[in-house]
């Protein structure tokens, strides 16, 4: 849920230097990124759920996101995203199956799945 309401904020073109809205997109993306570093690289909280793998690119490309406007276009300094984007980002490659699709336990040693919406978030991260 954070990565879509991150999302929100940053496709109105708003930053974590947003005199309105600032803090609460620097706030998205740090418990992000603190979240990415607990886990590991994973970007989800039920990691024997279905929807994990939905969870993990929504969040990762939120975190894509908020690198591009924030970092790279605004030259806003925030230390711990380029690092936890880099591992999330790791993590979704690892796990594309054989096929080039991603399945729903997020093992590569699976084939993918031809679910169209799991594959489209994954393609709008890479």
């Amino acid at each position: 849920m954070t990565g879509s309401g991150l999302l929100t904020f940053l496709g109105q073109g708003r930053t974590a230097a947003d005199e309105e809205f600032g803090e609460t997109i620097l706030g998205a993306i740090i418990h992000l990124t603190d979240t990415a570093v607990k886990n590991r690289s994973k970007l989800a909280f039920d990691f024997k759920d279905s929807r994990r793998p939905y969870e993990h690119a929504i969040a990762t490309y939120a975190m894509t996101e908020a690198y591009l406007l924030c970092c790279e276009l605004n030259q806003e300094n925030i230390p711990s995203l380029e690092p936890a984007l880099e591992l999330c980002g790791q993590f979704l490659i690892n796990s594309q199956g054989g096929n080039g699709g991603w399945n729903h336990a997020c093992q590569a040693s699976t084939p993918g799945h031809r679910d169209i919406s799991l594959i489209s978030w994954h393609f709008l991260v890479l």
